[in-house]
């Protein structure tokens, strides 16, 4: 410590040590498509990863804590229609060859992967089903998560 208060240390972002690798189990066909990897690659950003962690720490849904980043990756940007229509249009325009995919099998995939995610970074499961309290209405209900040591990840 110096005159000017406590010294800080910056370090590089706490994940990035974390080999995030996802088994698909029952979810292979859409996972393995191009949705699939791009909703992947989205939900291991930096930004998502912290957003799903500071959920966990809170006792919070973490798909409440990135619906609106989903919405803005994913959806079609209309604002007049519902989140859920946004999200299913954008979806449609965006991956046309998955088009027969429906908006629940897509949430339920992102679930799925966020649960390994997570246990990747040392969180186990508490609840299932619990409300999700998600502001964009694009998910009603969550599972959430603690972490292993009480509150940091791995």
């Amino acid at each position: 410590m110096d005159a000017k208060g406590p010294s800080m240390e910056l370090h590089s972002f706490p994940y990035s040590d974390v080999n995030f690798s996802y088994d698909p189990g029952p979810f292979r066909d859409l996972a393995g498509s191009d949705l699939g990897r791009a909703l992947w690659t989205f939900l291991i950003q930096p930004q998502v990863l912290h957003a799903m962690v500071v959920a966990v720490r809170l006792g919070a849904a973490p798909v409440a804590a990135i619906s609106v980043d989903l919405l803005a990756a994913f959806g079609n940007g209309d604002a007049a229609i519902p989140a859920r229509k946004q999200l299913e249009q954008g979806l449609g325009e965006r991956f046309p060859v998955e088009v027969n995919t429906s908006l629940d099998q897509v949430k339920r995939l992102t679930g799925h992967m966020i649960r390994q995610i997570l246990q990747a970074l040392g969180c186990v499961l508490r609840t299932k089903n619990s409300p999700a309290n998600d502001r964009t209405g694009v998910f009603s209900t969550s599972a959430r998560y603690d972490f292993t040591d009480g509150g940091s990840p791995q």
